[in-house]
């Protein structure tokens, strides 16, 4: 008999080093992305500020989707505009 972890409604999304990026939720056979906080809020702290800035520009050029706040496939210029706008906003 399996005894594994469950499908549910609300799944949490992990990067590899722990970090949450967001909640998926389940609709059929497809898994959508809600983030947590303000777009731009990659350590989800609740804030847009230093870090988030940080960690996006650690991740400039790749295709890292924490960091892709436009969905494009690449962190660039755009992704900083969002994370920009959305400065010291709380969710």
């Amino acid at each position: 008999m399996f005894n594994g972890p469950h499908l549910s409604d609300e799944l949490t999304s992990i990067r590899n080093d722990g970090t949450v990026i967001g909640r998926c939720v389940t609709s059929g056979c497809a898994m959508i992305h809600k983030p947590l906080g303000a777009p731009g809020d990659l350590d989800c702290d609740g804030v847009v500020g230093p870090a988030d800035l940080a960690a996006l520009l650690g991740l400039w050029g790749s295709a890292d989707p924490a960091a892709d706040l436009d969905g494009d496939g690449v962190v660039g210029g755009e992704d900083l505009g969002i994370l920009l706008s959305a400065w010291s906003v709380k969710p």
